[in-house]
């Protein structure tokens, strides 16, 4: 299989996007689910499309756990969902080494990599290889500004 790196953002965490995932890779062995804290999943949606028990679910507090879980594992399909707040606090290092560790992983390895981060914007999609799937919306407005303008120095 030949790996891909996918990340993107959504205002806020549907379980939805978990479950078309474990249906895009239901022919695999095994499929990781990464879940930074703040983000819950409800144990009947994981019964209902996880019959077979194909799904291997972690929980991760720090960046630290989520680069090991990434370099020590298998290259099995991976969705990983961090909360923007949470991945806001990390360093830029850290960030840089995560997306680095996820591009090895993708295209060295063919590992399928998803992560999806919920929340709003942030510095992070600088150190995320600055792609981001969904565009800023210039129609919507904040602080009298389009989203994309830069405020004037007073």
């Amino acid at each position: 299989m030949s790996g891909r790196l996918k990340i993107w953002r959504e205002d806020k965490f549907e379980q939805s996007s978990v479950v078309a995932f474990l249906d895009k890779f239901r022919s695999e062995d095994t499929i990781h689910l990464i879940l930074s804290d703040g983000i819950i999943i409800d144990p009947e949606v994981i019964k209902q499309n996880d019959a077979d028990g194909k799904l291997k679910i972690q929980r991760i507090l720090t960046p630290y756990q989520l680069e090991r879980i990434l370099m020590e594992s298998d290259n099995y399909p991976y969705m990983i969902c961090i909360r923007s707040d949470i991945i806001d606090s990390w360093s830029v290092h850290v960030m840089e080494s995560l997306y680095d560790i996820m591009r090895i992983k993708s295209n060295f390895y063919g590992c399928i990599m998803e992560t999806l981060i919920v929340g709003q914007h942030g510095i992070f999609e600088n150190y995320f290889g600055k792609k981001f799937y969904n565009p800023i919306d210039t129609t919507k407005y904040r602080n009298g500004l389009y989203t994309w303008e830069e405020a004037l120095l007073q």
